[in-house]
């Protein structure tokens, strides 16, 4: 990974706070919680302003747009 920015105190206290309530570490309670943005950010805007195509497979957003795609594509 290139850059992982600094969280504020804010957002680590909450983490914290949320990673004791589900019992688990911060970093999986991270995961989580990154792997619900998709349910509330249209995964298509985040794709549209994607600036680095070359890790789209490794990316939440590109697999939510396809699973979009496919249920769309055979009315699911």
């Amino acid at each position: 990974m290139s850059y992982t920015p600094p969280f504020s105190t804010r957002t680590t206290v909450s983490i914290r706070r949320l990673a004791w309530a589900l019992q688990m570490p911060m970093t999986r309670t991270m995961e989580h919680v990154v792997a619900m943005i998709p349910n509330m950010v249209d995964p298509e805007v985040v794709c549209a302003k994607c600036k680095d195509r070359q890790r789209c497979k490794d990316c939440i957003f590109h697999e939510r747009k396809q699973m979009k795609d496919f249920e769309e594509l055979y009315g699911l």
